[in-house]
């Protein structure tokens, strides 16, 4: 594999000069050749010699001629070659130095063997200390986040000079590497300067050893590593690809790489997974014309239930309409096509739409059509493909938005999800879903709503939804409205609470004020009592519901902050004030939140928690869910927000201490701390606020215990349907 090091040393005049010197060949075996047919081949037929050594020494001057033809052929396909990698690398050499360059300016260094590093800025003294541990640790992430920077575009132009190598060597091999029927090396008549074909013509052949079963060499599996990588980067390229191998080879080469990948150790296991994740990038430049997208999805759709089937010691099968038997390991046409894609991204939406309508077609057909047993699949591969495809889409969320509807959800209400069967203890045969199911499923709906993959904040603190991505939390809510006593799915439950918590302020406007009535431009599409029962249904998760809490705590300080100032608080009578109205609506929020937890906890101990239950529970007081600074609000009501949210979190060690009791119920009232908290906190930004018994302060917390409390009780009776 090709050094940064190495780099360092390549001298581009060389291959320059070697590039003139095989050209030059070229025109001398040319002239040789003219020199050849006019001094010796034309004189002898015009001597009218016959007979036998006649007709024999013709045959031997045609073949003569044939290989100082074949001779000029093969010099000038080399000298092109060499010319066209002199050309690419110099171009590679110029950007390097101008990388370098620039790393020198950001004030980092490059290191001999590449990599970037850097120091902490000093003072004029040689200093780097500086007066704040929190000043001082930004410092290190900024600088950290620099030094990733440039060694990422250090690391890929290295790659870039290495699939030029590849590339290069591949082509002399095409080019150089011809030999008779006895096995004796010829001149290549045939000769071709085309890097492209050439590369395309070795990866055919590394790909067909690789699916006969043979395992690629160290130096091999750098060469598909690059000639892959290279494909990947470029459309045209990565269409004739494709082409070439076809989706047959496709999707045997992708059971064949995940069984490397679940076998070999170290370096082996790395070099396969680089090809995978190349491979996908292949498949994704390929198909970013709708054209493209349509017709390898058609053909995928074509062998999207065949088997691709091998024995446990690598022998590939050949594709086959049966199920496998014989063989050890065998996936179907879309197991295998989801194995490789979920090793890319970048893929256009209408491939994945398509994709996903083929898979969806086959379930419609047969329910039971990704049943697979157990211990026949290479480990990682997938076996939901439908599920897999949603995952896939999920980190293109506008492709994820595009494709929610309701007839989708309803499709994935009513298909199979137990796709995995095995062997019970007595013999008899048994089915259950996979460990992770669903979990695409839930990412899908979240990029969907959100506009973001899954675990990206947005970038300024607040939301701005489309009107797509608004029209899909509005079918996902009325989806899951009234979810009854099967409530809603434990792998849907967190995604479901970050859809809510990204749509904070319609959650507030819906709960807060009560809406029982819908408006024509209410985001939600559902009213209180539908809302109150999404919320009851995600709360059995507690990390689902610490999503929640936090958002809407987050919202509360927003909505105090945006709305009230000194008037609002000034001795009642003086001016109209609405902070107790503001009060309820906070109380209202997060009484519904608490006491929808309450519930789930209570319904969990009345059970008696399992030691699965136990470690669910020490999760949710350990990871939770951050809240960041929230754009638009004052330093004052962030701290409080802070304060309010730790002591949040210190009540919740009090309810894994009473587990064993069932005081849950009343214990769960964190809601009412942090709205009178927070309360507090607006009012005393403004000097001079009464504070005794009927000021608009007292009037406001009072106001905020009552929401809570009416929020709890209401939601309570009415999340029961």
């Amino acid at each position: 594999m090709v050094q940064y090091a190495d780099i360092k040393h390549i001298d581009c005049k060389k291959l320059t000069v070697a590039a003139e010197s095989w050209t030059a060949a070229a025109k001398r075996y040319s002239a040789l050749q003219r020199t050849y047919e006019t001094s010796v081949q034309t004189p002898l037929k015009r001597s009218g010699w016959k007979g036998q050594p006649a007709s024999s020494a013709a045959i031997s001057m045609a073949a003569t001629n044939r290989d100082l033809s074949a001779a000029e052929s093969e010099a000038r396909a080399v000298g092109k070659i060499l010319e066209e990698g002199s050309r690419k690398l110099s171009a590679l050499l110029k950007a390097l130095e101008g990388k370098e360059s620039a790393i020198r300016k950001d004030g980092l260094h490059v290191a001999a063997d590449g990599t970037v590093w850097g120091t902490l800025a000093t003072d004029k003294d040689g200093d780097t200390r500086v007066a704040k541990s929190g000043d001082r640790e930004q410092q290190i992430a900024s600088l950290n986040a620099r030094v990733r920077k440039w060694q990422r575009e250090i690391n890929d132009i290295v790659l870039r000079v290495a699939n030029v190598d590849a590339s290069l060597k591949a082509a002399l091999d095409k080019a150089t590497g011809v030999t008779d029927k006895e096995g004796n090396p010829r001149f290549n008549g045939n000769a071709s300067s085309d890097l492209e074909r050439a590369k395309i013509k070795r990866g055919e052949e590394l790909i067909t050893k690789l699916n006969s079963g043979e395992s690629l060499t160290s130096g091999e599996r750098d060469e598909l590593r690059a000639i892959t990588n290279d494909a990947a980067r470029d459309r045209g390229l990565s269409k004739r690809f494709m082409t070439a191998i076809g989706p047959n080879s496709f999707l045997r080469l992708s059971g064949w790489l995940q069984y490397m990948k679940a076998t070999e150790k170290g370096n082996i296991r790395a070099d396969y997974s680089d090809i995978a994740k190349n491979m996908a990038g292949v498949l994704a430049s390929a198909t970013k014309d709708e054209k493209d997208a349509k017709e390898w999805a058609a053909k995928f759709k074509e062998v999207g239930t065949r088997a691709y089937s091998w024995n446990e010691n690598g022998r590939a099968a050949s594709p086959s309409l049966a199920n496998g038997d014989g063989y050890r390991y065998s996936l179907k046409g879309y197991q295998a096509l989801m194995t490789i894609m979920k090793e890319g991204r970048g893929y256009s939406k209408e491939f994945l739409h398509a994709i996903t309508d083929g898979i969806r077609e086959v379930e419609e057909k047969e329910r039971t059509a990704w049943k697979t047993h157990l211990g026949t699949y290479p480990r990682g591969s997938i076996v939901d493909p439908l599920d897999a495809a949603l995952g896939i889409m999920a980190k293109q969320p506008e492709a994820a938005t595009g494709y929610l509807t309701p007839g989708l959800l309803k499709h994935m209400d009513g298909r199979e999800w137990k796709v995995l069967e095995g062997s019970g203890v007595m013999g008899g045969p048994y089915e259950k879903e996979l460990s992770d199911t669903r979990d695409g499923f839930g990412k899908f709906l979240e990029a969907a709503a959100t506009g973001r993959p899954p675990g990206v904040d947005p970038p300024d603190g607040r939301p701005d939804h489309s009107a797509g991505e608004r029209k899909a939390v509005g079918v996902i809510m009325d989806h899951f409205k009234n979810p009854g006593k099967a409530g809603i799915h434990p792998e849907l439950r967190q995604p479901i609470s970050r859809i809510l918590a990204d749509y904070s302020e319609n959650v507030y406007e819906t709960v807060g004020k009560w809406k029982l009535t819908l408006k024509e431009n209410d985001v939600l599409g559902v009213n209180v009592n539908d809302l109150n029962s999404i919320i009851y249904a995600v709360s059995e998760d507690p990390n689902a519901h610490r999503v929640l809490f936090n958002s809407q705590a987050a919202e509360i300080a927003r909505q105090l902050d945006e709305n009230l100032d000194r008037r609002h608080f000034a001795p009642t009578g003086t001016f109209d004030s609405r902070a107790a109205d503001y009060a309820k609506e906070a109380g209202t929020v997060l009484g519904v939140i608490d006491k929808a937890r309450a519930e789930a906890i209570g319904a969990e101990f009345e059970k008696a928690l399992s030691s699965k239950d136990q470690k669910k529970l020490t999760a949710y007081h350990t990871v939770g869910a951050a809240i960041t600074i929230i754009p638009g609000i004052g330093d004052a009501m962030q701290r409080a927000l802070d304060s309010a949210l730790y002591g949040y979190t210190e009540g919740l060690k009090e309810e894994e201490r009473l587990a064993s009791n069932e005081k849950l119920r009343t214990l769960h009232t964190h809601g009412l701390k942090v709205v009178q908290e927070l309360i507090e906190a607006k009012a005393n930004e403004y000097k001079g606020i009464p504070e005794e018994t009927g000021s608009e302060l007292q009037r406001s917390l009072s106001s905020g215990r009552d929401g809570y409390a009416i929020g709890g009780k209401i939601a309570g009776m009415t999340s029961q349907g």
